[in-house]
């Protein structure tokens, strides 16, 4: 999907115009007066705006505004908490700065009723809990900008207010930083919805099943994180991981077997070639010969399983991000991988038939020693057949073999 940056901020700015142009800077051409001991006050567009300084304690007890106030900005006062004894006389405000404060925790009751403020502003504080029943002080809130406040995530409290349109700012991991969250209901309203960033339940395949981020939380309720379209990482991390993750848990689990078969095929077959090949009379005969080479093809064969166990496909896939030259390295592993095995194979198979052939000669010229598969014959055979296979499966170090 496109990122919706071009569409989403001219809808912000259109319904909160004065809002925002308030927050970004106050104009210089303002005019302002004192409207109380600690405040300075001026009018935009028949908006009355605010700006209060608290820096003593004991001004909060004596603090008064006018009544027709809409625009509050209580930032830079190093407050530590949301000042009640203030808000309790500011309840005609529409919009409240609390911006690049000290605020640690909102416990139930720092916010009396407020029931015509739209817009919030906590970014830049210090905000990891915000308790209370948001809806009921707070029933009108539209927006909610929580930058810079890195271990605050917004629950159901907030999240399920019924005119809450948007939240800026959130940090959930460092892929996913300052997200944007957007009511999905209203993207939808648009008639351009389809180059929008709209997430919901069908975006996170089988997501009862599998363990995605915590954009998930959001989505489920209702809204849209842009942060999923603007950024890649973020999509990956929320949703890719983990679903590929979920997807090869199975395959990954079953190449583990290939640890056990492996290393059991090393040390079984290690066993029989030390055994043939360390007894004298076992050396002297054909058959024992042949059967300690096999067991040498064997044993190159569990060294192979025991690699293809630990890089898989799998990995690849699931941790992607720690092999930045994916396809060199996977080339080259492959190409190893590929003389281990072809080169066992050919040489097993080919030692195999030798076998074979030397049982058959002895079976059926029981009494013609000569007809038989002699040990310095075999071993010439042996010779051939494995420098034969290594030198075709060395060729696709040189490319010789397309």
């Amino acid at each position: 999907m496109k990122s919706p940056t071009h569409h989403v901020l001219p809808l912000s700015l259109a319904c909160f115009l004065s809002i925002f142009c308030v927050k970004a800077d106050f104009s210089p051409n303002q005019t302002w007066e004192p409207c109380s001991p600690y405040c300075n006050c001026s009018t935009v567009d028949n908006m009355v705006m605010a700006k209060c300084d608290l820096s003593l304690p004991e001004q909060c007890e004596s603090f008064n505004l006018p009544d027709d106030i809409f625009f509050l900005d209580l930032s830079q006062n190093d407050l530590d908490e949301a000042p009640s004894c203030v808000l309790n006389k500011s309840a005609s405000i529409s919009y409240l700065s609390l911006s690049g404060n000290k605020i640690n925790k909102i416990e139930e009751g720092s916010f009396p009723e407020l029931p015509r403020l739209l817009n919030l502003d906590l970014s830049y504080n210090r905000l990891q809990q915000w308790r209370g029943d948001i809806s009921t002080v707070l029933p009108s809130l539209e927006s909610v900008d929580f930058t810079g406040n890195q271990f605050f995530l917004p629950d159901k409290n907030l999240l399920r207010l019924d005119n809450l349109l948007d939240i800026y700012g959130i940090v959930w991991s460092t892929a996913c930083g300052e997200c944007y969250l957007i009511r999905t209901e209203l993207l939808k309203s648009f008639n351009d919805s389809e180059s929008l960033c709209i997430l919901d339940d069908k975006n996170y395949s089988f997501a009862d099943e599998i363990k995605y981020g915590k954009s998930l939380l959001f989505v489920r309720e209702g809204f849209s994180p842009q942060c999923l379209c603007e950024h890649k990482d973020c999509d990956m991390t929320e949703k890719g991981i983990p679903y590929n993750m979920a997807l090869n848990t199975l395959p990954r689990k079953l190449f583990y077997v290939e640890y056990v078969f492996g290393s059991t095929a090393v040390v079984l077959n290690f066993v029989v070639v030390l055994i043939t090949f360390g007894s004298q009379s076992m050396r002297k005969s054909t058959s024992f010969v042949l059967i300690g080479n096999i067991g040498l093809c064997d044993i190159l064969m569990g060294i192979y399983s025991i690699l293809i166990g630990r890089f898989t496909v799998y990995e690849f896939i699931v941790n992607e991000s720690h092999y930045p030259d994916t396809d060199t390295f996977v080339n080259k592993y492959c190409t190893i991988m590929g003389v281990i095995f072809t080169g066992a194979q050919i040489t097993s198979v080919s030692t195999s038939f030798l076998a074979t052939l030397e049982r058959y000669l002895s079976i059926v010229y029981c009494m013609n020693p000569q007809a038989r598969l002699r040990k310095t014959t075999a071993l010439w055979c042996l010779v051939a057949v494995w420098s034969a296979a290594l030198a075709f499966s060395i060729a696709s170090f040189f490319k010789l073999v397309v």
